[in-house]
């Protein structure tokens, strides 16, 4: 059993790793460019200040962003399906009552709530 938990902890820590270099690379690294007119902004480590791209590696780049996201929306797809549960288990035994409320209200929230 102790093995078992050691694969989970580093399969874990490994898919923390490639999603902190994921976030970090498609956050930290945007840039633009404007290629045949348009304004193509995206991200990517490892650029320098100046760099330029082709129209074919603008393509490329856009479909690799459209497979991550079809391979992220269809692994969450596919975990649901065989019943993999994300849920977080504590062991409180406090029980929290939710009462419903309703506001009626004839204005509108002010701006800064907005």
């Amino acid at each position: 059993m102790a093995n078992r938990e050691r694969k989970i902890a580093l399969i874990g820590s490994l898919l923390l790793t490639l999603f902190l270099w994921y976030w970090s690379s498609v956050t930290l690294f945007s840039h633009e460019h404007f290629v045949e007119g348009e304004r193509v902004m995206h991200s990517h480590p490892f650029a320098g200040s100046s760099h330029n791209h082709t129209s074919s590696q603008m393509q490329a780049i856009s479909f690799l962003a459209m497979f991550l996201a079809l391979a992220a929306t269809t692994g969450v797809a596919l975990c649901k399906s065989y019943g993999f549960k994300s849920e977080i288990t504590t062991n409180l035994t406090e029980q929290v009552t939710i009462a419903p409320h309703a506001t009626h209200s004839l204005r509108a929230p002010p701006a800064t709530l907005l």
